[in-house]
C-alpha cells in the first residue's frame, strides 16, 4: 500500500505516499503520479480499483512499459 503514516523531524506524524516501484518517498504531489488499471469489462457505480503511485518520468515509465508487456 502506498500509503504511510510518518514521523517528521518535528514529532508531528502525518500520511506520505511511496512510490510502488523505486520505493522512495514522494516529497511533493507534483513528483508524484498515481495510475490505475481498471478490470476489462464496465465500470459500474461503486466500483473501485486499486491505485499504484509512483514518482514522475522514470518510475512511471518503468510502470507503464511493464503494464504494456503483461498486456493492460
Amino acid at each position: 500500500m502506498p500509503i504511510k503514516l510518518m514521523v517528521f523531524e518535528n514529532g508531528s506524524t502525518g500520511m506520505v505516499a511511496i512510490c510502488d516501484v523505486c520505493g522512495k518517498r514522494c516529497a511533493d504531489a507534483d513528483d508524484a503520479n498515481v495510475v490505475w488499471f481498471p478490470p476489462d469489462g464496465d465500470d459500474r457505480t461503486g466500483d473501485t480499483f486499486d491505485v499504484t503511485i509512483t514518482c514522475k518520468d522514470t518510475c512511471s515509465r518503468k510502470l507503464m512499459s511493464h503494464a504494456e508487456k503483461s498486456g493492460h
